[in-house]
């Protein structure tokens, strides 16, 4: 379920060394993140583990639950689907976008580099040797051994290795889905060969619904702002209305995660919990899309 952060209207201006920031344009994409990386002390050069792997590495894991499962921002240079070299960032959802500290969020650089005709794959994160999102800049690279992956008729990509797999599906994004409360949701699971399948459908679903919500909510806060901005007092009007948006967003979340909580204990252990939690939480966002959505017509 959603979890509500006060937007900011203004993105900071990210430098990038690869390429000119003219270059680079934002996507959006369904993330499914999960790293591991080394945790032998000896095998740390000037404090840092080395990019290239030793085969006595052990191991600790985080898994998309704990990391990224979400629909995210996507930082991209223009062309780098057919491109030989390109540097791909992605932010975790509540990454906080003043720069601040901590950053609230993981985020993620993903490089392509070609020599000898070939392309070679690696990840850096922000995360500390224990796995936290510490740091402002993806500071540490976890390997430059990785292997990439497409699928053949559809835009979903996938670095992966060493127990690391990191998955970009942008079949699964509002630029493809831009109003997903129209969609039919029977035939975007209807693909779905068994309940495992069927649950993971669905939960990409509530999750671009849930960035549907929070695009309105964005959209509702700027303009609160913009048509109380002439004058101070009315600046002072604004702010509050702009907390009430918030807290009303706010209980309204907290509502959805009960009642999918309730629908799912009511299964009472059954298979079909997840999914059953997972359609009642879609119909919840729908309904509150519809209500959001009202404001601009």
């Amino acid at each position: 379920m959603m979890i509500f952060r006060c937007f900011l209207f203004f993105l900071s201006i990210v430098t990038v060394t690869t390429a000119i920031a003219s270059d680079y344009k934002d996507e959006y994409a369904y993330v499914l993140a999960e790293i591991s990386w080394c945790i032998k002390e000896e095998h740390k050069n000037d404090g840092l583990w080395h990019p290239h792997r030793s085969p006595d590495c052990d191991y600790k894991k985080l898994y998309e639950w704990d990391l990224i499962r979400d629909v995210c921002e996507i930082r991209a240079p223009e062309g780098w689907r057919t491109a030989k070299e390109w540097t791909i960032m992605i932010w975790g959802p509540d990454l906080k976008e003043d720069g601040s500290y901590p950053p609230g969020d993981y985020f993620l650089y993903l490089h392509k580099t070609n020599w000898d005709g070939k392309g070679h794959y690696s990840i850096s994160w922000n995360a500390d040797f224990n796995g936290d999102p510490t740091y402002s800049h993806a500071q540490w690279q976890l390997g430059e051994d990785y292997s990439y992956s497409k699928y053949p008729t559809k835009d979903i990509h996938i670095i992966e290795g060493h127990g690391s797999k990191i998955t970009m599906n942008f079949e699964c994004s509002l630029a493809k889905f831009p109003e997903p409360e129209k969609m039919d949701i029977g035939e975007y699971v209807g693909d779905a060969k068994n309940n495992l399948e069927v649950l993971f459908k669905v939960v990409e679903l509530g999750k671009l619904h849930e960035a549907r919500l929070n695009e309105l909510m964005e959209q509702k806060l700027k303009t609160i702002s913009e048509d109380f901005s002439l004058t101070d007092e009315l600046a002072h009007h604004g702010d509050n209305i702009i907390k009430a948006a918030i807290a009303a967003q706010e209980a309204w979340e907290a509502y959805a995660s009960a009642r999918s909580t309730e629908v799912h204990s009511s299964y009472c252990g059954g298979s079909g919990a997840g999914v059953g939690a997972g359609w009642e939480s879609i119909d919840l966002q729908r309904a509150r899309i519809a209500e959001l959505r009202k404001q601009f017509k």
